[in-house]
């Protein structure tokens, strides 16, 4: 909206100044409707009218003259000063920042717009750890009221969300971004067959886990490679300036493991050149490699994709994508299995393996709940639950993955409380369990609070292996899969928890939120916080969300076990197992 209308309900709308370098360059292959409403996503439930309609009473295209971004190469270094105030650098070359980041509202409405984002900060955010963050928050946001830029004002508006800390909350966007697949997964792990000075611990790089043989991009890495320069830069100074490029919403403790699978596609989309070390083998088995033994192996995103790509070439392999699930090893094999609904299980000996993704709602996943509760049947008592890549989801499948566990004569118990604006009392949490105690037809009837007690969905399998020893994996883990953690957390010595950071500390529910200025999304919030305990809750009240919950052990892949075929996790968790 431009703010100009008429009394009769007329009023205009604008893309604002668009480039047409790139669109000249790339033909258009399709065209995507969205839907604003999104009726199908997390809590919405917006009416639609099948028979509304939208009159257009004139299009006005008009020519400003000379393309507003220079037709240069760039880098991320070099992107402002090659690029100009309104450019982005994608896939190597200068382009229109608004093909990419959306477009810069107009005066007055940037500003309101900032306004009603705040808004929704201070009164729609239930997380507890908004609020302390508010500060951070508004530091970044209240210099995007003079910012001329769409790729500083969107990518601002993204950096301050990040501020926040919530796990369940992102920051609104306007558009997805074609890239090129990278063709690997990357995490962040111990690189300990890269020469160090004496008495130093081994560097967290990120290593390769998978590389994709068909893919060109990928075909010359192998599992065991280090990422150590992105352009040139050490990688760790590259994330630095990476900005809204690379972010994470969740726990900042669980940041640089987050985000070290996102840095390919993120120099991909930027026509980076990615510099990786390869220690051999036949070395790597008895020590360290020296400087001199390193082979050095390049990754040229603008030679094997940019450059075609601006020339037309959108074809082949460039599409075939796939998610990375933060696994070396896995029962399915050697390809990752980031599937959400991805369950599978097995036994390793005496050890039985179950390997999952997410908790789904049991209305779709009828495989998934018969893959899991054939797997956690009391014909073995040590356990390895795997979800390091975890979803979240619903508390009828957390309740599945846990109740059997957990001792019925000490249950656990949780209170979802909406958003309060103030820190829990004791009246005000007596108010809401007496709404739900006095026969509350739904949580909606006490304003969104709700309990959960493990047992409550599955009440035959309650304390069916409350005798045996568990070791769950973690890496990205929110919401349910935070909760599965959390949960684990109370059976003092016959659980242990593995991994490189904590959770994501994401313990409410999630809400979308309204798209103003025609974004795909408005972003989404946690609309609330909770209380977890046995028995009587400790006073005063410590509500869930934030830090995430920790691992027992924090344990890192290494390089010298990616070289020797051995996945560092599960090797850890099955010798505490086998204790």
């Amino acid at each position: 909206p431009t703010g100009r209308r008429t009394d009769d309900g007329w009023f205009e709308v604008s893309s604002g100044p668009v480039d047409f370098a790139l669109g000249s360059r790339i033909a258009p292959k399709l065209v995507v409707r969205v839907d604003r409403g999104m009726g199908n996503m997390h809590g919405a439930s917006i009416g639609t009218d099948p028979n509304g309609l939208v009159l257009v009473d004139a299009l006005e295209v008009a020519d400003l003259g000379a393309q507003a971004v220079a037709d240069a190469r760039c880098s991320l270094a070099t992107e402002q000063t090659a690029c100009g105030v309104v450019g982005v650098c994608y896939l190597g070359r200068c382009a229109d920042s608004a093909a990419f980041v959306g477009r810069l509202p107009a005066d007055g409405l940037r500003e309101e717009y900032l306004d009603r984002r705040l808004f929704e900060i201070d009164h729609f955010n239930g997380n507890r750890v908004t609020g302390r963050n508010r500060d951070a928050f508004l530091a970044l946001m209240e210099p995007l009221r003079a910012v001329r830029s769409p790729l500083a004002y969107w990518g601002g508006i993204a950096a301050a969300y990040e501020k926040l800390g919530d796990g369940h909350g992102a920051p609104p966007f306007y558009l997805v971004v074609e890239r090129p697949s990278a063709g690997m997964c990357l995490h962040l792990g111990e690189a300990d067959r890269l020469p160090v000075a004496g008495g130093e611990a081994p560097a967290r790089l990120p290593l390769v886990f998978y590389a994709d043989p068909a893919n060109p991009v990928a075909a010359a890495l192998q599992p065991g490679d280090v990422l150590e320069t992105v352009d040139g830069m050490p990688v760790d100074e590259w994330k630095a300036v990476a900005g809204a490029r690379l972010m994470h919403f969740g726990s900042p403790l669980a940041r640089e493991v987050a985000i070290t699978p996102d840095i390919p596609d993120a120099a991909a989309l930027l026509g980076a050149v990615l510099g990786f070390v390869r220690c051999p083998a036949e070395t790597a088995s008895t020590r360290a490699c020296t400087r001199e033994e390193l082979q050095p192996v390049v990754v040229d995103f603008w030679n094997l994709a940019g450059e075609a790509f601006w020339s037309g070439d959108v074809s082949g392999w460039r599409n075939q994508r796939f998610a990375c699930d933060f696994r070396f090893q896995r029962l399915g094999g050697s390809v990752p299995r980031a599937s959400y609904l991805y369950a599978a299980a097995g036994d390793d000996g005496d050890v039985r393996v179950l390997e999952f993704n997410g908790v789904p709602d049991p209305s779709y996943a009828a495989a998934w709940i018969e893959t899991v509760s054939g797997a956690l049947q009391p014909t073995s008592d040590l356990f390895l639950l795997d979800e390091r890549v975890g979803y979240g989801g619903v508390f009828n499948t957390v309740d599945l993955l846990v109740t059997p566990f957990i001792d019925p004569l000490t249950p656990v118990l949780t209170e979802v409380f909406p958003v309060l604006g103030r820190d829990l009392d004791a009246s005000t949490r007596d108010a809401f369990v007496e709404c739900m105690s006095s026969g509350a037809v739904d949580f909606l009837s006490c304003s969104n609070f709700f309990t959960y007690q493990t047992g409550d969905m599955y009440p035959s399998m309650s304390g069916t292996l409350k005798d045996a020893k568990a070791a769950l994996l973690i890496s990205m883990d929110v919401s349910g899969n935070d909760w599965v953690t959390r949960l684990f957390k109370f059976r003092s010595t016959r659980s242990r928890v593995f991994g490189p950071c904590p959770t994501f500390g994401a313990f409410g529910s999630i809400y979308n939120l309204a798209s103003y200025l025609g974004e795909m999304t408005g972003g989404s919030a946690q609309m609330g916080d909770s209380l977890i305990y046995q028995g009587e809750p400790a006073v005063p009240y410590q509500l869930e969300s934030g830090p995430g919950v920790q691992p027992d052990e924090v344990v890192f892949q290494t390089q010298s076990d990616l070289l020797a075929g051995r996945d560092t996790l599960v090797e850890r968790a099955k010798a505490w197992l086998r204790q």
